[in-house]
């Protein structure tokens, strides 16, 4: 396809996706952009709302498993909504304050490599 690259499949799987079809399509071809953009943050994050979207979890995952580290560095870096709801499920329930464990915490300074 002619003038096809990691930007337009990113467009056209949200395309597919916002009409809701042609999920598996939308899912491949945002996979594709992924891995020709692994090292751009900005298109990184931008594509896995849409593999989210889409249900492409399988590949979401895949994906972020070959993504270079600093990446994932920066993914995780200042992530703080899982922690911030583990702490407020915690007051809801009238559970002592706690440290947030590791499994929900994905600050960048707190990782282990």
């Amino acid at each position: 396809m002619r003038g096809e690259n990691a930007w337009s499949r990113y467009g056209l799987a949200s395309l597919l996706c916002l009409e809701g079809r042609e999920y598996e399509r939308a899912v491949s071809g945002m996979e594709m952009g992924l891995m020709e953009r692994a090292g751009d943050l900005s298109y990184v994050k931008e594509g896995f709302r849409v593999l989210a979207r889409c249900s492409g979890y399988d590949v979401l995952i895949r994906v972020y498993e070959q993504l270079p580290e600093n990446v994932v560095a920066d993914l995780r870096e200042g992530e703080n909504s899982i922690a911030c709801l583990w702490r407020e499920l915690r007051r809801a329930l009238h559970m002592p304050e706690e440290e947030v464990p590791h499994v929900f915490d994905f600050n960048a300074e707190g990782r282990h490599s």
